[in-house]
């Protein structure tokens, strides 16, 4: 399995790879109601998508706001937790080497346990289903004098 990096460009024609394995996912009903929302970007979103034999796997994206990484869209259409896994570990060594102090993401109450294998725990209060996550990173100079 391949995990291959876009990031959205203001450009239209720069984004057809992304979109053209993506594409029908953010068309999808299916989609929306696994991520209660619609799947939207803008430039300068960076995206990781696992493919592997021209099948899209998982994907998810994710955007600085300050020093904070906001991932989005995280979602595997198969249910394959490894390629899940791995776009979201490549997400949060985005915001890493970005220098980001924390990620963010919203997902269900349910996903808890998933989260808290990688770090996550909950932040604020939860809203219906849903709740928010926060991952706090390590200053890049700090996780590489360590290692």
């Amino acid at each position: 399995m391949q995990i291959m990096k876009f990031t959205h460009s203001s450009k239209r024609e720069q984004n057809i790879e992304l979109f053209g394995l993506i594409g029908e996912f953010c068309a999808c009903e299916v989609t929306r109601r696994a991520l209660s929302c619609s799947i939207s970007s803008r430039p300068g979103q960076v995206w990781y998508v696992a493919v592997e034999d021209a099948a899209v796997y998982a994907f998810g994206s994710i955007r600085l706001q300050g020093k904070c990484g906001l991932l989005r869209h995280l979602y595997s259409p198969a249910h394959h937790n490894e390629a899940w896994e791995a776009v979201l570990r490549h997400c949060i060594e985005h915001a890493r080497r970005c220098d980001a102090c924390s990620v963010r993401l919203t997902d269900y109450l349910a996903m808890e346990n998933r989260y808290a294998q990688v770090g996550f725990i909950p932040f604020g209060n939860p809203r219906g289903r849903f709740t928010q996550y926060v991952l706090r990173l390590e200053p890049a100079y700090a996780a590489t004098a360590m290692a």
